[in-house]
């Protein structure tokens, strides 16, 4: 809302494999991976490319919203064939969608922020 401030949540920091982070929430998770494709030094992603994945993981957070997730951690491989019956999209613009899914939790578990994906065993629709 106008008014209101807007308080960034901190970057995950790196730690080793003794240590245990707090969950990381599904937002910033979603903040990061967008940052990683937009950086010269990371993916350096096209402009449309960023959009598509913007969208996609839009409508990722808000069926994570009415699910009542915050952590990226809370997701499960039946949460993704869930939020996949949720889409009304052709058969290769799902399956395209379901591969920017996959990215997203693979940058995920790249961070060590989940300790597998959930959308690794899921596979395209039938015709894509």
């Amino acid at each position: 809302m106008l008014g209101e401030a807007v308080i960034a949540e901190p970057a995950p920091q790196p730690h080793t494999a003794e240590e245990t982070s707090p969950p990381i929430t599904l937002v910033r998770a979603i903040q990061a991976y967008l940052e990683d494709h937009r950086s010269p030094n990371g993916r350096n992603s096209a402009l449309n490319t960023i959009k598509k994945y913007s969208e996609t993981l839009g409508q990722l957070r808000r069926f994570s919203e009415a699910k009542g997730y915050t952590r990226v951690d809370q997701w499960t491989t039946p949460d993704v064939l869930a939020f996949r019956t949720t889409w009304r999209d052709s058969p290769l613009s799902g399956a395209k969608k379901l591969e920017r899914i996959k990215s997203f939790f693979d940058f995920c578990l790249m961070n060590d922020w989940i300790q597998k994906s959930p959308a690794a065993p899921v596979k395209p629709p039938k015709g894509a």
